[in-house]
């Protein structure tokens, strides 16, 4: 479709996304807000009006005019082959594997000062554990259920497109899940040959996770690495990552889907390399003035054709910015990313908990005045 015959048309939030990763312009920028964190935290507190909970979060976005993505879901169900045991004691989840090689036991705590739950205790904790995490990754099962992808497709309607999720790629799945930075970075010097078959039992494993998904509706799909540059440099990205990712976007591709990854974190060190890996967009950018890249230097370390969806960051919603700063903020950043059409505007990653919710409202006015192609 020519670029010019699309420009006196009303899009949909979802219109909208989907122009942008055709390479079309759409009417104007498209709002595309990660809420999911503030919208838990908020029926959590009892501070949610009723038609806003659960599936009423669809409301929620088209009234403030903001398209919904998340949060992702898959086309696939997990399961293992060894005995897996889950406790909740209190604030407290405890998982155990049950291998040949010994248990493995996992614990992560709820914080209501945060309304997240973080590890306290992961898999693995030295290089001795290995043998045993590689018992438990040739044990999973992937079994197809693209139930909730095409429940998600028909909620969200016009006002989003729901984002697909394949397992996080295996040194970002070492670091998030199993592991932890500072153990994964040991096991890599002290037991490389290990590390590497845990890698290729990964890739193994995974493949039926990525045939189910290019099976699915639905056209987009996000690596859920939540990469930065601080903890995964150029250089474990290219010896551990970027053929991965190569291989799996081709698969994805032929399947005729979009591919995204999650970068919430750095951005200067990862987004040149990123962008070779034939990525089609980078989600959850951080920029400047948290993160370590202005605005105008985004294009410049990416290229024209990546989409790059984020850019404002988190903080930005609190109290420690002050609401003539925000609406500055997003004036500027919507004036040096709309030259390039390939551009979503969003949150870098989440509006957080008891923030300002009316700046959510001011982005899309601010976009109607100054995000029109």
């Amino acid at each position: 479709m020519p670029a010019d015959s699309t420009r006196d048309q009303a899009f949909s939030p979802r219109e909208q996304l989907l122009a942008v990763f055709r390479g079309e312009v759409p009417d104007r920028v498209p709002w595309f807000a990660d809420l999911s964190w503030w919208h838990s935290a908020a029926m959590e507190l009892g501070e949610l009006e009723p038609q806003y909970h659960n599936d009423g979060v669809v409301e929620l976005h088209r009234n403030i005019r903001c398209g919904i993505y998340l949060p992702l879901c898959s086309a696939w169900n997990l399961s293992y082959g060894c005995a897996v045991r889950t406790v909740r004691e209190g604030a407290r989840l405890v998982r155990t594997f049950a291998t040949p090689m010994g248990e493995l036991r996992e614990v992560q705590r709820y914080l209501p000062e945060s309304f997240t739950w973080a590890f306290t205790e992961q898999l693995v904790k030295s290089a001795h554990d290995l043998p045993a995490l590689r018992y438990i990754i040739d044990s999973q099962q992937y079994e197809g259920n693209h139930g909730e992808v095409e429940y998600r497709l028909a909620l969200y309607g016009n006002q989003g497109l729901p984002v697909m999720s394949v397992p996080r790629t295996p040194l970002s799945r070492m670091f998030v899940e199993f592991a932890g930075v500072e153990t994964t970075i040991y096991a890599l010097c002290e037991e490389p040959e290990e590390m590497r078959k845990i890698f290729d039992s990964m890739e193994v494993s995974d493949n039926a996770a990525y045939l189910l998904t290019t099976k699915a509706p639905g056209p987009l799909v996000m690596f859920p690495d939540n990469l930065t540059s601080e903890v995964v440099s150029p250089q474990l990205f290219e010896q551990y990552s970027f053929a991965y990712y190569e291989q799996r976007i081709k698969e994805l591709h032929v399947a005729e889907k979009w591919c995204l990854t999650h970068i919430d974190g750095t951005l200067r060190g990862l987004l040149p390399v990123l962008v070779r890996t034939g990525l089609d967009g980078v989600e959850g950018l951080t920029p400047f003035p948290t993160g370590d890249v202005r605005p105008d230097e985004l294009r410049t370390l990416t290229n024209k054709n990546i989409v790059l969806w984020g850019g404002i960051p988190g903080a930005m919603f609190g109290p420690g910015y002050k609401k003539e700063t925000f609406r500055d903020y997003v004036i500027q950043y919507l004036t040096t990313l709309r030259a390039n059409p390939r551009f979503v505007l969003g949150v870098g990653d989440q509006v957080p908990p008891r923030s300002d919710f009316t700046r959510v409202s001011l982005a899309a006015e601010l976009v109607e005045e100054f995000g029109r192609y």
